[in-house]
C-alpha cells in the first residue's frame, strides 16, 4: 500500500496531466461537425469528437429523409460520413441521395412511381439520375462511404467507428458516423433490451475510446405513440419516456431530438376531433411541407430542452425555412395548445 506522501503526489501528477490536456484541448478544440441546418445548429450546436447524438421519430416521420438531407449538406462541406443504413441498403441510399440532387423526390423512384410518369418526363429524370449515379466516384461524393449489414451489431458499430478513425486523419472538416437505425437489430429473439443496450454501448465506447462523432436514428414505442388510439399523438413533441429502449440511450447521448410532422397551427377543435373520431382524414390537420423537432436532451445547454425547430420539406429533403415563417408557423401552434386545449 502507498504512503500518503506517494499518494499526495500520485494525486498531483494526475492534476497536472489533467491540467495539461484542458490546455490543450482550449487551444485546440478540435473539429465539430454540424447538421448543416441554421434554426438546428443555433439549438444543437455542432457534434464534436466522443459526442453522439440520437434522433428519434416514430415509422414513418421522416428518421431517413432527415439523414440523406443531413448527409447531403455534410459531403458538400467536405466532411467525410460513414453510414450503416441497415433499414435501406447502399444502393437505396444512393439512389435516393441522386434523386434528390436532381430535384426528384426519392419516394418516387424507391417506389417506382416514376415508372408511370409521362415518358418524356421518365426518361429526362433517368438520365440525370444515370448521370448523378456515375459521378459518384468523384466530390464531392467520394466522402460518403457506407458499411452493409442486415442487422446493427456491436461488431458492426466497429467497422463502422474504425472506418470513421482510419480517415479522420485525411477528413479536414472532420467525420460522421451515422447509424440508421439502431433498433434494427435482427431476428425476434435478438430485439431484447439486452441487444439494444449492447449496441448503444458500443457507439458509446468507440466515441469515448477513439472521439468518433456520432448521429444515431432511434424508433418510439409503437404502444407509448398509439395514445390509446389518438391518431394525434404521433404529431406532438416527443418525451423520453416515448423512445424505444430510451433509458440507456438517453444516459449516453449528448444530445436528443425529436422529429415528427406538425398539426396545423390553424386546425379547429371540430377538425381535430373529426380525425380522432376517423370521420376525416389526418392529412387535412398536418401543417402542409413542415417537419418539427424538439429538443428532448442537451447535455451542454439544458436550458435548450424544450426548443422547437421549424423546417421545411420539399421534394423529399429537409430545408430551411425564413425565420418570419418559422415563427409565424410557431405561433399558430402554440394557438393550438392555448384556445382548443389538444395540443
Amino acid at each position: 500500500m502507498t504512503d500518503a506522501k506517494e499518494q499526495r503526489w500520485l494525486a498531483q501528477d494526475a492534476q497536472g496531466h489533467q491540467v495539461a490536456a484542458a490546455m490543450q484541448k482550449l487551444h485546440h478544440p478540435g473539429t465539430g461537425v454540424s447538421y448543416g441546418f441554421p434554426a438546428l445548429d443555433d439549438v444543437a450546436g455542432e457534434i464534436q469528437c466522443g459526442e453522439v447524438d440520437f434522433l428519434a421519430a416514430a415509422s414513418g416521420q421522416g428518421k431517413s429523409t432527415a439523414v440523406r438531407s443531413i448527409i447531403e449538406r455534410a459531403i458538400a462541406r467536405g466532411v467525410r460520413v460513414i453510414i450503416g443504413g441497415f433499414e435501406m441498403g447502399s444502393e437505396s441510399h444512393r439512389t435516393a441521395l441522386a434523386a434528390m440532387a436532381c430535384d426528384v423526390d426519392p419516394g418516387d423512384i424507391l417506389s417506382n412511381d416514376w415508372l408511370h410518369w409521362p415518358t418524356e418526363k421518365h426518361l429526362a429524370a433517368f438520365k440525370r439520375l444515370e448521370a448523378t449515379l456515375a459521378d459518384m466516384q468523384n466530390p464531392p461524393w467520394d466522402c460518403l462511404h457506407f458499411v452493409d449489414r442486415n442487422h446493427v451489431t456491436p461488431d458492426a458499430i466497429k467497422e463502422i467507428g474504425d472506418m470513421a478513425a482510419a480517415l479522420e486523419s485525411h477528413s479536414p472538416q472532420g467525420t460522421l458516423c451515422i447509424v440508421d437505425h439502431i433498433d434494427h437489430l435482427g431476428p425476434d429473439g435478438e430485439r431484447s433490451y439486452g441487444a439494444s443496450v449492447a449496441v448503444t454501448s458500443a457507439v458509446h465506447s468507440h466515441a469515448k475510446q477513439y472521439g468518433t462523432r456520432w448521429l444515431v436514428t432511434t424508433q418510439l414505442h409503437n404502444r407509448t405513440m398509439s395514445g390509446g388510439g389518438d391518431r394525434l399523438a404521433r404529431h406532438k413533441d416527443i418525451s423520453p419516456e416515448a423512445i424505444k429502449n430510451g433509458q440507456h440511450k438517453e444516459e449516453v447521448a449528448t444530445r436528443i431530438f425529436g422529429l415528427y410532422r406538425p398539426l396545423r397551427g390553424d386546425a379547429t377543435p371540430d377538425e381535430l376531433k373529426a380525425v380522432v373520431a376517423k370521420k376525416a382524414e389526418l392529412s387535412t390537420v398536418l401543417s402542409k411541407n413542415i417537419s418539427m423537432l424538439n429538443c428532448i436532451k442537451h447535455r451542454h445547454h439544458g436550458n435548450r430542452v424544450g426548443t422547437r425547430i421549424t423546417l421545411g420539406w420539399e421534394h423529399g429533403r429537409l430545408t430551411d425555412l425564413p425565420d418570419d415563417e418559422a415563427r409565424a408557423l410557431e405561433a399558430q401552434r402554440e394557438g393550438i395548445h392555448t384556445s382548443t386545449g389538444m395540443p
